[in-house]
């Protein structure tokens, strides 16, 4: 009887502490060391994407800003995501032209209704 209830109960038990005690990990490392631990590359790639996106918007602003060009855009995007550029391969000048190149199309013009 009893080794029936602890075939029920046992498995149960070990995987609650073993999530319990891995959270519990988790908290210590972050407190001592103000670090997130990172469980997938997904969120790291996540990040990376959302930064990159970001520097093109950006730097397609700037690229169609008076004085400006898409030579200064690349180099917003360079100086502002390195390691998403390095995650995502796309390190060369030729790639970030590429990217940024429908974040600088020039916008509609206002027509005056006729």
């Amino acid at each position: 009887m009893l080794n029936q209830i602890l075939a029920q109960v046992l498995p149960v038990l070990v995987d609650t502490l073993t999530a319990t005690l891995i959270v519990l990990i988790y908290a210590l490392v972050y407190r001592w060391t103000g670090v997130q631990i990172e469980w997938t590359g997904v969120q790291i790639e996540q990040k990376h994407m959302l930064a990159l996106q970001s520097a093109l918007q950006n730097g397609g602003r700037l690229g169609l800003s008076p004085g400006k060009s898409v030579e200064d855009a690349i180099d917003y995007v360079q100086r502002s995501v390195p390691d998403a550029l390095e995650a995502f391969d796309a390190v060369d000048r030729n790639r970030i032209a590429e990217l940024l190149e429908p974040h600088m199309a020039t916008p509609p013009k206002a027509t005056d209704g006729r």
